[in-house]
């Protein structure tokens, strides 16, 4: 499709990175199906500051912060619907949701994740894969996860291999929970989540289609309560 001086149109499609099983079905709890318009509720986020900028520009395309939010937001709910899964030990098969898990963090090996408690001053790092596989192990009937304030990346930057780079803070709300479903143990950590965003071009049918998801990177805490 072109325009009348003949700039091709770039069509960005935001994409959303989920693994899918028959044994779970296509959404895992936690994750709200969007609409058939792909619309979803924004998630609650800060205003920007001092008259930042609403729109960010990567490569060739322009896109409004709040659809990058969106996408974050319906991310961290598919990410604490597999904590649950993990934690509430629902699946005959842990292995194949920490796989699933670990695709939203684009499955790399080296990411790590800062662990708090209220019991202790402590902070504890672990790497991705041994941090879910951990999730497993808790001793709680079920747990619920729960995401909120979350702000609007920020610090984005450009890297060699031609993905950005962000940072987003956030609450984490953790609530383990009895048999009797009593909340055993809870606290809320504010986080900030590094997130790598990747926009992929590709030409298709004559049309340039800019594909953009976003993958989790290091987890780590600012404070816990």
């Amino acid at each position: 499709m072109k325009n009348s001086k003949g700039t091709a149109v770039i069509i960005i499609l935001l994409s959303i990175a989920l693994c899918t099983s028959s044994s779970y079905g296509q959404y895992p709890p936690g994750y709200q199906k969007p609409s058939s318009t792909g619309s979803t509720a924004a998630p609650t986020q800060a205003k920007p500051k001092n008259g930042e900028d609403e729109m960010m520009r990567m490569g060739g395309i322009t896109l409004k912060k709040e659809a990058v939010a969106k996408i974050i937001d319906r991310k961290l709910k598919t990410l604490s619907g597999y904590f649950e899964m993990l934690c509430e030990k629902s699946s005959p098969n842990v292995d194949l949701v920490i796989n699933q898990a670990m695709a939203l963090f684009n499955n790399d090996e080296s990411v790590i994740v800062e662990i708090s408690s209220t019991r202790n001053n402590k902070i504890v790092i672990r790497q991705i894969r041994q941090y879910l596989v951990n999730m497993s192990r808790l001793p709680y009937k079920s747990v619920e996860v729960k995401y909120s304030r979350i702000f609007q990346v920020e610090n984005i930057t450009k890297q060699p291999d031609g993905t950005y780079k962000g940072y987003v803070t956030l609450e984490q709300e953790f609530a383990g929970k009895s048999k009797e479903g009593n909340n055993i143990y809870n606290d809320v950590s504010t986080k900030t989540f590094t997130v790598i965003i990747k926009v992929t071009d590709v030409l298709r049918d004559g049309k340039m289609l800019s594909y953009l998801d976003i993958f989790f990177g290091n987890m780590k805490v600012v404070d816990t309560n």
